[in-house]
C-alpha cells in the first residue's frame, strides 16, 4: 500500500508552475516557516525556507532605494509577498504594489499596504503615471525573447511611467557575454505536488542588458555590482524631436510657396549629400518625409527610420568627404584672423578642423569634446558639462564651431571659454534673420527659424536619435548681444552663406552660417 501511495504522490503532477506558486503563497500565509523545493533540468531539487526567499532583500539591493525620492508615485512591478512595498511603506514613500495573483494581493492587504492594485502588468494602464517602476529580482517580467522583453518596455515607457520616470532593477549577476538573459527550464515542488515545466529568467548580464534597453529608447543612469548581484537604473531617452515638433508642425503647415521650396530642397540636398543617393531617388524621400511630418507621424519613429536606412547604406564616406570640403572653406577663411600659437578646438567633433588647421598653419592644435570622436591623433580631453580641466589663459586662440545652439548654460560656458583664453575666440553659429538676408528676402524671420528647426533636425536625426537634445537658434543680433554680456569685444562679423567661394561650390548646402570674430 505504501508503495502505492508513494505512486500516486510523484503522478501528482498535474498544476501548472502558477498554480503551484500560488499554493506556496497561500500556505506561507499561514506558516511563514513551510518548505518548497525548485528543481532545474536535470538537477536535484533545492529546498528553501518560505520566508528567506520570499521576504528577504540583500542590504546591498536596498542601496538602490536611496535613489527613490519621496513624494513621487512608485510602482512595484510583480510585488508578491509584497517585501519591497512594506519596505517602502515604512520609509514614509508612495508606493503601489502590483501583482496579477489574487492570493499574493490578499496577503499584501492582510499585511497592510495600503495601495495593491490585482491586475495583469501588461493590461495595466494607470488613470495616473507614475514616477518609478521597480522589478527586484523578478527578471521573469522581461520575457522569454527579445519579442517580449521589447513588449515589456514599450509598455512601461508609453502607458506606465511619466515623460522623465525611471526604472530600477535588480538582479543575479551573469557574466555570460553572448547573452543578456539567461534562462533555465524549471519547476516547483511543494508537499507532494510538482508543478510543469516552465522556462525561467534567473540571471542576466547588465551590459548587454543596458545595450538592448538603448536600442529601444532607454538610457543607464546609474549601475552598481557586488559579487554576484547587481541594480541599476534606465531612463527614457529624450531623443532629439521634443526640440523640434512644434516648430516643424507650424513650418511644414505654411502656405507660403517659398517656404515650401526651400524645404523640399533642403530635403532633397540632405538625402544627396548625406546618403549619396541620386536626385530622382532623393526627391522622391523628400517628398514623402514631407507628407509624412504634414500628415502628423510621430517624429521619433521618422528618426528611427532615416537612422535605420543611415546604417543600411553606410553614409560614412559621403560625410567625409562633404565635411573635408567644409573644413578647407572654414579654414582659409579664419586663418588671418588666428593669433598667437596655441589654439584649442572647443566641441570638435571629429576634429578635422582643427587638424586642417594645424596643416595650414603650423600652430599647436588641441582639441576638446564631451565625447572622443575624434578622427586624428591630436591631442584630445573630455570636457564636462560647462567646466573644463584647462589652466587660466592657457590657450590663445579658441575655435567655438556649431557648437552654442546646442548648448542650455550658454552663459557659463562663455565665462569658462573667457577664463582659459588670452587673446581670441572665433565663433561660427547657424543664424536666421529673415527678409533682410538673400537668398531668404521673400520669406519672414518666423519662418527662417521654422526652416532652420526642420534642417537641424533633418542633419542630426540619423547621428543622435535616442540621445537628449537641445538646440536654439539665434538672430546675429541676439548672438551679438551675447557675447557683450559675456564681455567679448567684436572685431568682425561674416555672412559666409554669401562669400563668392561657398556659392560657387555649394559647400554650405542650406545652411547659414555666420562667423563671429571676438576679442577676450
Amino acid at each position: 500500500m505504501k508503495r502505492k501511495s508513494k505512486r500516486k504522490q510523484k503522478i501528482e503532477e498535474g498544476f501548472s508552475h502558477r498554480d503551484l506558486f500560488q499554493m506556496i503563497l497561500k500556505e506561507y500565509s499561514q506558516n511563514k516557516d513551510c518548505i518548497f523545493g525548485v528543481e532545474e533540468h536535470g538537477r536535484e531539487i533545492k529546498y528553501y525556507k518560505a520566508k528567506e526567499v520570499l521576504d528577504k532583500i540583500s542590504d546591498f539591493k536596498k542601496e538602490a532605494l536611496k535613489f527613490l525620492k519621496k513624494g513621487k508615485r512608485i510602482l512595484d512591478i510583480g510585488a508578491g509577498t509584497g517585501k519591497l512595498s512594506i519596505l517602502l511603506q515604512k520609509r514614509g514613500y508612495n508606493v503601489f504594489a502590483l501583482d496579477d495573483s489574487e492570493v499574493a494581493c490578499s496577503l499584501m492587504k492582510k499585511r497592510g499596504i495600503k495601495n495593491i492594485i490585482f491586475k495583469d502588468f501588461f493590461k495595466f494602464l494607470p488613470d495616473k503615471k507614475f514616477d518609478y517602476a521597480l522589478v527586484f529580482d523578478n527578471p521573469s517580467f522581461f520575457g522569454k525573447n527579445r519579442k517580449d522583453f521589447k513588449k515589456f518596455f514599450y509598455h512601461l515607457k508609453n502607458n506606465i511611467l511619466n515623460k522623465n520616470g525611471k526604472i530600477i532593477i535588480t538582479a543575479n549577476f551573469s557574466e555570460n557575454k553572448k547573452k543578456a538573459l539567461r534562462s533555465t527550464k524549471r519547476r516547483f515542488v511543494f508537499k507532494n505536488f510538482r508543478g510543469a515545466w516552465y522556462c525561467s529568467i534567473y540571471q542576466f548580464n547588465p551590459l548587454k542588458f543596458i545595450k538592448s534597453a538603448f536600442k529601444l529608447g532607454w538610457e543607464l543612469e546609474k549601475l552598481e555590482k557586488r559579487s554576484k548581484e547587481c541594480f541599476f537604473i534606465l531612463s527614457p531617452l529624450a531623443g532629439i524631436s521634443p526640440f523640434f515638433e512644434k516648430e516643424l508642425k507650424a513650418i511644414l503647415n505654411s502656405q507660403n510657396e517659398i517656404v515650401k521650396k526651400y524645404l523640399f530642397l533642403i530635403a532633397k540636398g540632405f538625402f544627396v549629400k548625406s546618403f549619396g543617393f541620386s536626385s530622382k531617388k532623393s526627391e522622391k524621400l523628400s517628398g514623402e518625409i514631407l507628407k509624412k511630418i504634414k500628415k502628423g507621424a510621430v517624429l521619433k519613429n521618422l528618426e528611427r527610420w532615416l537612422g535605420e536606412m543611415a546604417q543600411k547604406r553606410e553614409i560614412q564616406t559621403a560625410k567625409r568627404e562633404r565635411g573635408q570640403k567644409r573644413v578647407e572653406f572654414y579654414s582659409g577663411i579664419i586663418k588671418k584672423y588666428i593669433k598667437g600659437k596655441k589654439i584649442l578646438d572647443y566641441g570638435a567633433g571629429s576634429g578635422l578642423l582643427g587638424k586642417e588647421i594645424s596643416r595650414i598653419s603650423g600652430k599647436e592644435v588641441v582639441l576638446t569634446d564631451v565625447v572622443k570622436r575624434s578622427q586624428t591623433n591630436l591631442p584630445f580631453f573630455i570636457s564636462r558639462g560647462t567646466r573644463t580641466s584647462f589652466s587660466d589663459k592657457e590657450f590663445d586662440t579658441t575655435l567655438v564651431f556649431s557648437v552654442l545652439h546646442h548648448v542650455q548654460k550658454l552663459k557659463k560656458l562663455l565665462k569658462e571659454i573667457k577664463r582659459i583664453t588670452q587673446k581670441r575666440v572665433i565663433v561660427s553659429e547657424i543664424i536666421y534673420h529673415g527678409k533682410e538676408i538673400d537668398p531668404y528676402e521673400e520669406i519672414s524671420k518666423k519662418e527662417h527659424r521654422g526652416i532652420t528647426f526642420f534642417q537641424e533636425w533633418l542633419y542630426c536625426s540619423p547621428n543622435y536619435y535616442g540621445t537628449k537634445f537641445y538646440f536654439k537658434p539665434r538672430t546675429p543680433e541676439e548672438w551679438k548681444k551675447i557675447f557683450k554680456e559675456s564681455k567679448f569685444k567684436l572685431v568682425k562679423e561674416i555672412n559666409l552663406s554669401m562669400l563668392k567661394e561657398n556659392l560657387k561650390k555649394d559647400i554650405i548646402y542650406g545652411f547659414h552660417p555666420w562667423l563671429f570674430i571676438l576679442d577676450v
